[in-house]
């Protein structure tokens, strides 16, 4: 899915020609994800479990939307280019970012948009889920920015089974024998503080 924002990306470009794009590197920091899984019938918390990862590069691109001189709307993409963790996960992200400048050369800005996980793990049991992100950003030319940054992302799966049809309460209610019953929820948690340099064209 996430290969074909590209593609929109693209075409958001050519309707709006005129108006600037931004690429971003962004140092990440080690930090940590966390994977919690629980029962989806009373959401009781079954376990929690760390996995620590290393300094990663993520490369983005952003587009120009709306020019307000003192708000800025853009549209982004992000790829994670190396997250080495027990699992080996990578996070690629697609955004909306509001931009407010609060002084001549500083400006703060928000990212919110959905997340796509990549691991070299087969069958992972999760793919998808949230991302936001918060952030000021100084300009040291017209062209060139740094920034700081938090982002959290937010990844969740329901986990299913397939049930027991010849047991008395699925004949009784009568469900189809294709119907999958939800058994737990799962919820992978990641918050990673990065730096980055921003070039403008």
């Amino acid at each position: 899915m996430f290969k074909y924002f590209y593609f929109i990306l693209l075409c958001i470009s050519i309707v709006f020609p005129t108006n600037s794009s931004r690429i971003i590197t962004t140092f990440d920091y080690p930090g940590e994800y966390s994977v919690s899984i629980y029962n989806s019938l009373n959401n009781e918390l079954v376990s929690k479990n760390y996995f620590e990862t290393d300094l990663s590069i993520d490369i983005a691109y952003e587009h120009l939307l709306l020019n307000g001189n003192d708000f800025l709307f853009l549209i982004g993409g992000e790829f994670m280019i190396g997250r080495k963790s027990s699992s080996n996960v990578a996070f690629h992200s697609i955004y909306l970012m509001p931009m407010l400048k609060l002084l001549d050369k500083t400006s703060v800005f928000l990212k919110g948009g959905f997340s796509f996980l990549n691991t070299q793990q087969e069958n992972f049991f999760l793919d998808k889920g949230l991302m936001l992100s918060a952030g000021i950003e100084y300009s040291i030319s017209k062209n060139i920015s740094m920034a700081i940054s938090a982002t959290g992302y937010d990844l969740f799966n329901e986990a299913y089974i397939t049930p027991d049809y010849t047991s008395i309460p699925f004949i009784q209610l009568g469900l189809d024998p294709q119907l999958q019953i939800p058994d737990i929820d799962i919820d992978m948690k990641y918050t990673k503080f990065g730096i980055s340099v921003i070039y403008g064209f």
